[in-house]
C-alpha cells in the first residue's frame, strides 16, 4: 500500500486503515453523544474492543498499520477478547495496561477530531478575518503624502502670482488657437499647466528650490504629526474622557463590517449591542444590525418591532448600571446632561421623555430671562408699519417680500380698520403680511368652518379700548406713532383668513424639526393654518430655541410617542405614515383626555368640549413650551389624529384644534398683573378757622407725620415684560421703577 501523504506538523496515529475503521462508527459516535457522557464512554469501551479484535493485542498502533482494510468482527467476537481465562498473571497485567493507553488515544483523538475545525476551515476563517480588517481599515485615516515638488509650487506660488498667472492665461490662448499638426493632440489645459509650471520651476534659483522645499517639509511634518496623533489614539487603550469618547465616534465603522461579515459567514441577522458610560455620565446603548425582513419595505430589528427593541434598550441599560458604578460613570463624563437643559439622570434620551423634568425649568429661568430682548425687536420696520397701519391714517399692509410663502396660500382678506377710517381701502387677497409681537391687541381669529358644538371663545367688545401707555424702553416711538386700538366683532366674519407669519428667520435646524407641520399647513383648513401661524409665531417670541423644554408628564400621553421617539422622530417615508394609522375614535378620546391632564388647574376639559371661558388670564407657562419637545408634540399628535381621519371631517378634531390654537394665543399675551392696584387715597378737607380756634386749647399731639409719596412727588411705574416667559411661575419678576422730583429712588 502507498504511504499516505501527511500535512506538515505532530501527525497523527490514525491514518490508513485505522482512520477508516473509525470513520465507520462517526454516525454512532454522533448519537453516543446526543446521549450523554455516559452512552459516549461505552462507546469508546466497544470501539476499544473492536480495535483489539481487528488488530490484536500488542499491535504497535502508533507506528504501524495494516497492509489492508480489517473485516469488522461480530459483536460475539470483540465482546470475548478481554477473555482472560488461561492467562498468566503478568499477561493479565500487560494486556489491561495495553487496553487502558489504547482507550486513552481513542478518545484523545475522537476529541481532537470532531472539534476542532479542519485546516481548510481555518485558512477560510484567517481569510475571513483578513478581509474584515482590510474593509475596517478602508475607514481609518489615510496616511498624508509629500507633494511634488512642481505641484506644491503651482499651487502656493505659480498661480499665485498676478503676473505669472496673465502669463499662463496668454500662452494657454496662444496653445489652444494654434494650428495642429497632422495626428497631433491638443494638450488639455491641466496639463499644459502642468508642463508650464515645470519649466518656469527649472528656471528657478537653488536658494528659491531650497526655501520651497523647506515649506513643503514643515506643512507635510503639520499633517503628518495629526495623522500619528490619531492613529495613536486608535491604538491605544482609553485612559480619559475623551479618549473614550473618541473611540466610541468610531465605534460604528469597526461594528458593522464584523456585524455583516457574522451575518454572511453564518447565514444569520446579526446584531450586535454595547451599554458603556457616554460623555454625560448617563448609561447608554450603541447597536449595530445585519439583515432585515422580506417584503417591499425591509427593516431591521428596531423598525420589525419598535416596543422589543425598547424592552430590550432599557433592560440592557438597566444591566449598564450594575456594570459600570457611578465612579465609573464620573471617570467617563464630559459635561452633565443638566447643562442641556436635561434632568441629569442616567438614561436614554428617549427614555427621558416619560418623565418630568422641572429641574431643567428652575435651573434655566434665570438664564431665559436674561435672553430674554427688552428691548425694541429687530424688526423694528415691521413693528412701525403695523402701528402706522392701525393709526388714523390707514395703510393697506404690504408684502415682506415678493414671493409667496410656499407653506400657507389662504387668501388674506382684509384687516379690520379702526374707527377713525370705517371703509378702509381693501388688501390684495394673495398678500402675505409678516406678523409683529404682540404689543397692541391681537387680530381677529380666523374664520371658523361651521360644525356643531364648536366652543365660542370671547373676543374683544366693540366700544373703543383705552390707548396702552407705552413702556420706557419704546419712548424711541413719537407721539404721532402711538397705535389707536382697532375695533373688533364679538363674532369674527367667516370669510377673514389667518395672518402668516414671515418664514425666512426660522433657522434651518427648527424648519427640520417642524417640516411635517409646515408641509400640511394649508391642506386643512383655516383652522389648522391658523395653529400653524400662531405656533410659528410662539416659538419666533422663545428665539426659536434649541434647549429640551418638556411638556407637563403625565401617564395618558397617547401611547404613539414611544414608539416615534424609538424611530428616532421620523417627519416622513413609512414609519411617519404607520403612526398616523388606527381607530381615530379611540385616539382622539386619548388625545382629549391627555389634553385635559395638562391644562392648568382651574380649567376642567369635560370630554372633548373646552370651557366657554377665556382663558388669557390663566398662567400657561407650565404647558405653552417651546422647543422640539414642548407644545410641538402636541401639534405633532393631531396631524396623526388627522392622518387616521383622512378626508373624514370630525368636529372632535376640529374643536381640539381651536382649543390648542386659543391657549397658545393667550400665552402669547403679557402676564397678568399680579395684585390689583391700590385705589387712591381720599384727599382731606382742609382746616378750617373755626377747626383752629376749636382745637386752640387742645394739647399737642407730638408724633411724626409720615411723608407719602404723592407728597414726596414720587410716581409708581410698573413695567413688565412684553415677551412670553416660559419659567416657572415663581421666576417671574416685575421691575418697578420709583421716580421722584430730586432723583432716583431704589
Amino acid at each position: 500500500m502507498p504511504e499516505l501523504k501527511r500535512a506538515v506538523g505532530r501527525p497523527t496515529w490514525v491514518y490508513g486503515t485505522k482512520l477508516r475503521l473509525f470513520q465507520v462508527h462517526s454516525k454512532e459516535w454522533s448519537e453516543a453523544k446526543d446521549k450523554g457522557s455516559a452512552a459516549v464512554g461505552t462507546f469508546y469501551t466497544n470501539l476499544t474492543k473492536i480495535f483489539i479484535a481487528c488488530y490484536g493485542w500488542h499491535f504497535d498502533y502508533k507506528e504501524s498499520d495494516l497492509d489492508h482494510d480489517c473485516v469488522e468482527p461480530t459483536k460475539d467476537i470483540w465482546s470475548a477478547v478481554t477473555d482472560t481465562n488461561g492467562l498468566d498473571q503478568s499477561e493479565v497485567d500487560k494486556r489491561l495496561k495495553y487496553y487502558q493507553d489504547l482507550r486513552q488515544s481513542i478518545v484523545r483523538w475522537w476529541s481532537t477530531y470532531h472539534n476542532k475545525p479542519s485546516k481548510e476551515e481555518s485558512k477560510q476563517n484567517q481569510m475571513e478575518i483578513q478581509t474584515t480588517l482590510a474593509k475596517i481599515s478602508k475607514q481609518l485615516p489615510k496616511p498624508p503624502r509629500r507633494t511634488r515638488m512642481t505641484q506644491y509650487y503651482s499651487k502656493w506660488y505659480f498661480f499665485q502670482q498676478e503676473h505669472l498667472k496673465s502669463t499662463f492665461d496668454t500662452l494657454w490662448e496662444h496653445e489652444r488657437t494654434r494650428v495642429l499638426a497632422p495626428g497631433e493632440k491638443r494638450m488639455k489645459r491641466l496639463d499644459y499647466a502642468n508642463k508650464v509650471t515645470e519649466e518656469y520651476y527649472a528656471k528657478e534659483s537653488e536658494h528659491f528650490k531650497t526655501w520651497l522645499h523647506g515649506e513643503r517639509e514643515k506643512q507635510f511634518q503639520v499633517k503628518l504629526k495629526k495623522y500619528q496623533e490619531k492613529m495613536k489614539a486608535l491604538d491605544a487603550v482609553p485612559s480619559d474622557p475623551s479618549s473614550y469618547h473618541k473611540a466610541l465616534s468610531n465605534a460604528a465603522s469597526f461594528m458593522q463590517p464584523l456585524c455583516d461579515l457574522t451575518a454572511k459567514k453564518f447565514g444569520a441577522a446579526v446584531s450586535m449591542i454595547v451599554v458603556l458610560p457616554v460623555e454625560n455620565g448617563t448609561i447608554q446603548m450603541r447597536s449595530v444590525f445585519s439583515g432585515k425582513t422580506q417584503g417591499l419595505h425591509p427593516q431591521i430589528f428596531p423598525e420589525f418591532d419598535p416596543d422589543a427593541f425598547d424592552a430590550l434598550q432599557e433592560s440592557y441599560v438597566n444591566f449598564g448600571h450594575h456594570v459600570f458604578s457611578q465612579a465609573d460613570r464620573d471617570k467617563r463624563t464630559i459635561w452633565k446632561q443638566s447643562e442641556e437643559g436635561a434632568d441629569g439622570k442616567p438614561g436614554d434620551k428617549e427614555d427621558d421623555e416619560d418623565e418630568e423634568q422641572e429641574d431643567d425649568e428652575e435651573e434655566g429661568g434665570e438664564e431665559q430671562l436674561r435672553e430674554r430682548p427688552s428691548s425694541p425687536p429687530a424688526d423694528l420696520e415691521s413693528l412701525l408699519e403695523h402701528l402706522q397701519s392701525t393709526s388714523s391714517t390707514y395703510l393697506p399692509p404690504t408684502p415682506s417680500s415678493s414671493q409667496q410663502s410656499p407653506i400657507i396660500t389662504a387668501a388674506l382678506q382684509p384687516v379690520p380698520a379702526p374707527l377713525q377710517q370705517p371703509t378702509p381701502p381693501p388688501a390684495p387677497p394673495s398678500t402675505l403680511q409678516q406678523s409683529t409681537p404682540q404689543l397692541l391687541p391681537s387680530l381677529p381669529i380666523p374664520p371658523r368652518s361651521p360644525s356643531p358644538r364648536l366652543p365660542h371663545y370671547p373676543q374683544r367688545s366693540p366700544s373703543p379700548l383705552p390707548e396702552p401707555v407705552p413702556p420706557p424702553e419704546r419712548e424711541l416711538l413719537s407721539a404721532s406713532q402711538t397705535a389707536t386700538q382697532p375695533t373688533h366683532t364679538s363674532t369674527p366674519s367667516i370669510s377673514t383668513a389667518p395672518t402668516t407669519p414671515a418664514l425666512q428667520d426660522i433657522p434651518e435646524s427648527t424648519a427640520d424639526k417642524i417640516s411635517a407641520v409646515l408641509a400640511v399647513a394649508d391642506k386643512w383648513g383655516a383652522e389648522w393654518a391658523q395653529l400653524v401661524a400662531t405656533f410659528i409665531q410662539f416659538e419666533r417670541n422663545a428665539g426659536f430655541t434649541t434647549k429640551e423644554y418638556r411638556l407637563p408628564a403625565s401617564s395618558l400621553r397617547p401611547a404613539a410617542f414611544k414608539a416615534w421617539f424609538a424611530m428616532k422622530r421620523p417627519t416622513s417615508g413609512p414609519s411617519w405614515e404607520e403612526l398616523g394609522t388606527g381607530d381615530s375614535l379611540a385616539y382622539g378620546k386619548a388625545w382629549w383626555a391627555w389634553w385635559a391632564d395638562m391644562q392648568p388647574p382651574s380649567r376642567q376639559i369635560e370630554g372633548d368640549m373646552a370651557p366657554d371661558t377665556d382663558g388669557s388670564a390663566l398662567d400657561w407657562t407650565r404647558l405653552c413650551k417651546p422647543g422640539a419637545y414642548g407644545i410641538m408634540l402636541v401639534l405633532v399628535s393631531l396631524m396623526w389624529w388627522k392622518n387616521m381621519l383622512g378626508e373624514l371631517v370630525d368636529s372632535s378634531w376640529t374643536r381640539a384644534v381651536l382649543d390648542v390654537e386659543a391657549v397658545l394665543r393667550w400665552s402669547l399675551k403679557p402676564a397678568p398683573a399680579t395684585s390689583a392696584p391700590k385705589p387712591a387715597p381720599k384727599r382731606k378737607r382742609a382746616p378750617t378757622d373755626a377747626d383752629a380756634l376749636a382745637n386752640v386749647d387742645a394739647p399737642r399731639q407730638k408724633r411724626s407725620v409720615k411723608p407719602t409719596a404723592r407728597v414726596l412727588g414720587i410716581t409708581r411705574v410698573e413695567e413688565t415684560t412684553l415677551h412670553q416667559d416660559f419659567t416657572p411661575r415663581k421666576d417671574v419678576r416685575h421691575v418697578t421703577k420709583w421716580t421722584c422730583r430730586f432723583g432716583m429712588m431704589a
